[in-house]
């Protein structure tokens, strides 16, 4: 059943998402027609409104995403999902699973447009230049900054777990404000109550994370090219470079606890309109 309404809701967001997308890569396809006709004033414009495209593009997934998962459990369609034969538990995993799906897809597209960008605006200079960066380090005395393929490989592995991380944190704010602001008591003013607590949810946990970040003995570090997790406190740690990490695993935790709790919230408390 479960992939049935990650289909269903695939479906469902893919009509706000994919007009955003669209739209993102007609200016692309723009962009690379003015560097082959080599129109500068053009090409600038079409930079900008690119630029501009992929923040509206990240914007208006988030947008989409919030709009969904009110509209589907809490506004007209609320009833009917509510009474479909699956456990809320459920509907909630397909909603969580493809919002990822969809922050992940806009942060990859919006690596896309700043590589055309860059490509755009440097030509072959910048292609050239990208071949022959390991040749210009080492020239002027840098070659031991160059990371090894495999410290580039583990830094794009963290860098991906980094961004899941906090997509599931804000991901797990957003649904329990939303719902707690749709229980009988709140649902008078939901969007009013709903902005309420994921902000002053969000400053608390994240007030509380900061000094975890700082002092809990838990950092990533980087040493004789190499990152590794060490058991010492991001203040007190000798690395080049170190990195605590015990806050953000705090605000993930507590936000797997909270989209737990909007499960058992729509569940038993839930006041379907």
């Amino acid at each position: 059943m479960l992939g049935k309404l990650l289909k269903h809701e695939l479906r469902q967001t893919a009509r706000s998402v994919m007009t955003i997308y669209i739209i993102l890569a007609a200016v692309a396809g723009i962009l690379l027609l003015s560097s082959v006709i080599g129109a500068t004033l053009f090409k600038a414009l079409s930079n900008v409104a690119l630029f501009t495209a992929a923040i509206v593009m990240m914007i208006m997934t988030l947008v989409a995403i919030i709009k969904n998962f009110r509209e589907t459990l809490y506004g007209r369609q609320g009833y009917l999902s509510f009474t479909l034969p699956v456990r809320c538990s459920s509907l909630l995993l397909s909603k969580i699973l493809v919002s990822v799906f969809w922050l992940i897809c806009a942060v990859a597209l919006m690596l896309v447009v700043y590589v055309i960008m860059y490509l755009t605006m440097t030509g072959e200079n910048g292609i050239e230049l990208i071949g022959n960066l390991k040749d210009i380090i080492a020239e002027i005395g840098y070659s031991d900054l160059l990371p090894s393929k495999v410290l580039v490989i583990e830094a794009v592995i963290l860098m991906g777990i980094w961004l899941l991380m906090q997509f599931i944190i804000l991901i797990g704010f957003i649904y329990f404000s939303i719902t707690m602001a749709n229980t009988r008591a709140l649902q008078q003013h939901p969007t009013l109550y709903g902005i309420l607590i994921f902000f002053v949810s969000y400053f608390v946990v994240s007030t509380a994370s900061r000094p975890l970040t700082e002092k809990v003995p838990l950092s990533l570090q980087f040493a004789d090219d190499k990152l590794k997790i060490a058991f010492v406190s991001m203040m007190n740690a000798e690395a080049t470079f170190s990195f605590g990490i015990a806050g953000l695993v705090f605000e993930t935790l507590v936000a797997v606890a909270l989209l737990v709790l909007t499960g058992w919230i729509m569940e038993n408390k839930v006041n379907v309109k």
